[in-house]
């Protein structure tokens, strides 16, 4: 299974958006969803700032501007 981990932090628009659309990807391509919020890792705060969503599948970064269309190439890469 395809392992992907979401960034995310709340009350982030462009966080939930993404978070959707690999929930409507999962029937077209099976994955595993981690998401981890920023804001309770300040390492992770440290890197990603206010720069999120961020999308990871495998060796692939996806970060904002992104599309569903885009997250669904990464996952079938």
């Amino acid at each position: 299974m395809i392992e992907v981990t979401l960034y995310i932090r709340k009350d982030c628009h462009l966080c939930y958006l993404a978070e959707n659309y690999l929930e409507e990807l999962q029937s077209v391509v099976p994955h595993h969803l981690t998401v981890i919020d920023i804001d309770s890792d300040a390492k992770l705060h440290s890197l990603y700032g206010i720069n999120v969503p961020v999308v990871t599948v495998g060796p692939y970064k996806l970060s904002v501007p992104m599309e569903k269309r885009d997250i669904e190439i990464s996952l079938k890469a």
